[in-house]
């Protein structure tokens, strides 16, 4: 009869893996606490000067004041969620995952206005959406078949 191998963790594993954990979840939640700050400073830059995104020929045109209520609202809500994150809230994860796909999205199609700009912002939008569906998938419980 031969042993079998039974992966059973230390406590300090267990401590290990749960502060790398909660180290991602709240990376995530500064991030998108930060993002949600540079959405509301686009929205007054929308505000303040009718200029500042109109000087592109862009194939997505759109309505200055509606572009900047649009990113005051995304503002809001992503350093909402940002702060339900450090908080650990388990609703925050999903919808940061969501937040920050959508604010990639309009990042992307500021692109043209503000390259650098947005190009940053995508990339901490993809840096937030890894850690967290990383925490998720660390987090969720394991079934037998997963040994």
């Amino acid at each position: 009869m031969t042993p079998t191998t039974t992966s059973v963790s230390s406590p300090a594993d267990e401590a290990a893996a749960s502060a790398e954990l909660l180290g991602r979840e709240q990376f995530a939640g500064s991030v998108l606490m930060i993002l949600g700050l540079m959405h509301l400073t686009q929205a007054v830059a929308a505000f303040s000067s009718p200029d500042v995104y109109s000087g592109t020929d862009y194939a997505y045109a759109y309505n200055l004041d509606a572009w900047g209520w649009g990113l005051l609202v995304l503002g809001v809500v992503t350093f909402g969620i940002g702060v339900g994150l450090l908080f650990g809230q388990e609703w925050a994860r999903i919808l940061g995952i969501l937040v920050a796909m959508f604010s990639a999205l309009v990042n992307f199609m500021m692109v043209p206005q503000a390259p650098a700009w947005a190009l940053l912002s995508i990339g901490l939008d993809v840096a937030v959406v890894w850690a967290v569906a990383a925490v998720i998938a660390q987090d969720r419980p394991r079934t037998g078949s997963e040994t």
